[in-house]
């Protein structure tokens, strides 16, 4: 024991990684040494190595996908492959490619090229290598993180930066060895990379240049490791465990040692001829609101006398895009209320039976937390220009109803027609998007392939006239609806303005209008304002749900089994009663009242901004 802490209290680490360092040879230059051990410094913790050797003893029987490339250019198959990659990136991160469409012979003389540079003799080496992880142009090194990491990794790294222009490096800076070959994976790789972000997109429900849009293509990194014979394998890692920032695009030889966590086990990836391997990273689990996984992994080292040769392409969105709003999820997979959208489509389009709170487990336990977003995007693609159709329609029946009366005011009567009246405007223009979305939901949805996947797929299959599927019962219960929405709250609009309260407040704010700000010239004031709103979309979703019911079943109809429908609301009563007509209430009602209150009092806020006068 003594001896034991002799040793340590005289082991001088940084003076042993100074010397490696200073060395510029490289782990290469330790396996070409003929070494029979390791330095001490590469040697990993315990903890480390705990992890790392019953995985690698007894490793499990579970594989990455592997997903064919070939449906990319099927538009009828496309959706497919969308929903292969998103379910791949959903629970694994990691997947591979086959059918890329680079041909095999440029692969190989990629990995032949970037062993040929770390075969070459010191003297050329040597000029290249640095540790300023700063720098662009080409780099060589040896562990980045050496004086950082708890132990080194046994493995070097050949760098180049491909873009931006700024950090790119001259052509005839890249070694002469590996020059035409690292310019061609360049070419081959980006070309994949685009695809893969299309159908990411897709996956999410956006549009198909969404990530692109974001820059993912506008920094290039290329890295060309060489993992050589390690004399101690188990007592060392060739990298350490960590994500990756970007999206990847790995082509590796037949040695093997990458591996990958999976519900907490290590996962070898194994090889596959002409397979390139893809790994996410950490931006794309962020800007997709971790609908998509970034993980862990690792590589092995190895007792091989052949290295473990690879060539990866990280593609990264770089400093210039370095805002807030890029580091957090899109916009376009967030809102509150989504959620409780979400369960009720579950109710009115599968029929659910279950309690409300059962509901909730089975989507969280089944889709996790984004589940519950599921198709939201076009959800807001519908309900953002429907309200703006709705209220604009509303104002301007109702002041054509009043000039075509006479009368100052609108009576009860105008305001349920009119209301009625811009429910079925906004219905007629916005019905293609909603039943859009109703289809992604539904069973089998997701492979559809988003918004624009499951647009093509409606054209394609059913005709143009499919998408107003659902469009008499949405009439019918849009006009009911808008003529309770607005004229509830018109009605308890105009008994509070005529109350002593509200005559009062009117005189005080005409007397101080100079000095008010716009939620002060509020004519019911903010929280009545809310609460009104509130009270009008409760009565609205209440008093015309069942037929929001029945278009949702209409929609999910196929053409060859298609009911009218009063049938289908036959069929619904029959198979599960009258309350089946109301199925998905509660979780409909709980969207509403913060909806309708806050489209209320948007609506009132934006024409005092405005200066829209109200008839």
């Amino acid at each position: 024991m003594a001896a034991a802490d002799h040793a340590n209290s005289t082991y001088d680490r940084m003076k042993e990684l100074k010397e490696f360092d200073q060395s510029k040879s490289g782990v290469k230059g330790l396996a070409d040494s003929g070494i029979t051990s390791i330095p001490r410094f590469f040697v990993h913790p315990p903890d480390t190595l705990d992890l790392k050797k019953p995985t690698s003893k007894k490793c499990t029987k579970k594989t990455i996908p592997v997903i064919d490339l070939s449906l990319f250019n099927t538009p009828t198959k496309r959706h497919q492959l969308v929903e292969q990659i998103r379910e791949a990136t959903s629970t694994w991160g990691f997947f591979q490619i086959i059918n890329h469409g680079i041909p095999i012979s440029v692969l190989d003389k990629t990995l032949d090229a970037i062993k040929a540079f770390h075969d070459e003799p010191y003297e050329v080496k040597s000029k290249l290598y640095n540790r300023d992880n700063e720098r662009n142009g080409v780099q060589y090194s040896s562990n980045n993180d050496l004086y950082r990491a708890k132990a080194a990794s046994w493995h070097d790294s050949l760098s180049v930066w491909m873009s931006p222009e700024t950090k790119r490096a001259k052509e005839e800076d890249i070694p002469e060895v590996c020059r035409k070959e690292i310019i061609a994976w360049e070419l081959h790789a980006s070309k994949v990379a685009e695809a893969l972000l299309e159908l990411l997109s897709e996956g999410l429900g956006v549009e198909t240049d969404r990530f692109k849009e974001l820059g993912f293509l506008e920094g290039k990194l290329l890295v060309g490791h060489c993992y050589p014979y390690c004399p101690e394998p188990d007592l060392t890692l060739g990298i350490t465990s960590h994500t990756d920032t970007g999206l990847t695009v790995l082509w590796q030889n037949q040695v093997g040692g990458l591996q990958v966590k999976h519900d907490d086990e290590w996962v070898d990836v194994e090889p596959l001829p002409g397979a390139l391997t893809i790994n996410i990273g950490d931006f794309i689990q962020i800007i997709s609101n971790d609908n998509y996984k970034s993980v862990e992994h690792r590589v092995l080292a190895k007792a091989s006398k052949e290295p473990r040769i690879s060539i990866v392409a990280f593609f990264n969105i770089m400093e210039h895009h370095n805002d807030s709003d890029y580091f957090g999820p899109l916009p376009e997979l967030l809102t509150f209320v989504a959620p409780l959208e979400r369960l009720k489509l579950e109710y009115m389009v599968r029929g659910e039976q279950k309690e409300l709170f059962e509901l909730i487990k089975t989507i969280a336990a089944s889709q996790g937390l984004k589940g519950f977003w599921k198709g939201n995007f076009v959800n807001i693609l519908r309900t953002a220009p429907f309200k703006a159709i709705n209220f604009y329609a509303y104002d301007t029946y109702r002041s054509q109803l009043m000039k075509l009366t006479g009368n100052e005011e609108t009576t009860n009567f105008e305001r349920f027609v009119a209301g009625a009246a811009s429910g079925i405007t906004a219905t007629l223009l916005c019905i293609p998007m909603d039943t859009i979305r109703t289809k992604m939901v539904a069973p089998g949805g997701e492979a559809l392939g988003g918004v624009i996947g499951t647009f093509h797929h409606m054209i394609q299959t059913e005709g143009f006239f499919s998408l107003y599927k659902g469009l008499v019962p949405s009439i019918l219960s849009m006009a009911p609806s808008g003529a309770v929405f607005y004229g509830v709250y018109d009605i308890l609009k105009s008994a509070y303005l005529h109350s002593p309260e509200g005559r009062k407040r009117i005189q005080k704010m005409k007397q101080e209008v100079q000095e008010l700000n716009a939620f002060e010239q509020l004519e019911l004031g903010p929280i009545r304002t809310l609460i009104y709103g509130a009270i009008a979309g409760a009565c609205a979703e209440a008093a015309t749900y069942p037929f929001e019911v029945v278009r949702r079943q209409l929609q999910m109809q196929v053409k060859e089994t298609r009911l009218s429908a009063l049938a289908t609301c036959v069929k619904i009563v029959e198979q599960g009663g009258v309350p089946a007509l109301y199925a998905g209430l509660i979780p409909s009602l709980l969207q509403v009242l913060p909806s309708a209150a806050i489209s209320y009092f948007v609506y009132e806020f934006m024409k005092i901004v405005l200066k829209v006068e109200s008839q």
